[in-house]
């Protein structure tokens, strides 16, 4: 062999080695690029998977209150209208407390029918009707006053008590 084919077979050894060599560190950077990009690839399924099952705790959680909500405001109405009967039937005691007076008033005012029915019963002649009348002359204003305040209290109370548990609803999905 001369030295011109020993150079040129140690050129084409080099050559082809060199070439393995770049073949080599391809594929092993190749195999690198795959790996890094499964890893990314289930990287971001499980960040996707964590983001799918937070949302669906808080829609969860959100209609949760929302019902709670419905019921506590269902519940508030149910007060509101047991409340608007017992102030009605709290206006009818008063109405009927107003013509009581009225009729005593009206019995005091015919001093001689009293006087005539105290003096049969051994009564003072003032006419027990017309004491009785005056001692209540205010009452029918106080009466209008206070199932005013009841009423308005009452409502007041349930509409706190009710905003109070709708409130700790809100709190407990926080």
């Amino acid at each position: 062999m001369s030295l011109a084919t020993t150079a040129a077979a140690l050129a084409l050894a080099a050559a082809l080695s060199a070439s393995a060599g770049w073949w080599l560190r391809d594929t092993q950077a190749q195999a690198q690029v795959n790996a890094l990009q499964a890893s990314h690839a289930q990287q971001l399924a499980q960040c996707e998977r964590q983001a799918r099952e937070a949302s669906e705790a808080q829609r969860a959680a959100e209609t949760q209150a929302r019902n709670a909500i419905a019921q506590e405001t269902a519940h508030a109405r149910t007060q509101a209208a047991a409340h608007a009967s017992d102030a009605a039937g709290l206006r009818a005691v008063a109405g009927r407390l107003r013509q009581h007076i009225a009729a005593l008033a009206a019995a005091g005012a015919h001093p001689a029918d009293a006087t005539a029915a105290a003096a049969d019963r051994g009564d003072a002649a003032t006419g027990p009707g017309l004491v009785y009348a005056d001692l209540h002359a205010g009452a029918e204003e106080a009466v209008d006053l206070a199932v005013d305040l009841a009423i308005a209290f009452d409502a007041a109370r349930a509409a706190g008590l009710a905003c109070q548990r709708i409130y700790a609803v809100a709190e407990a999905g926080r």
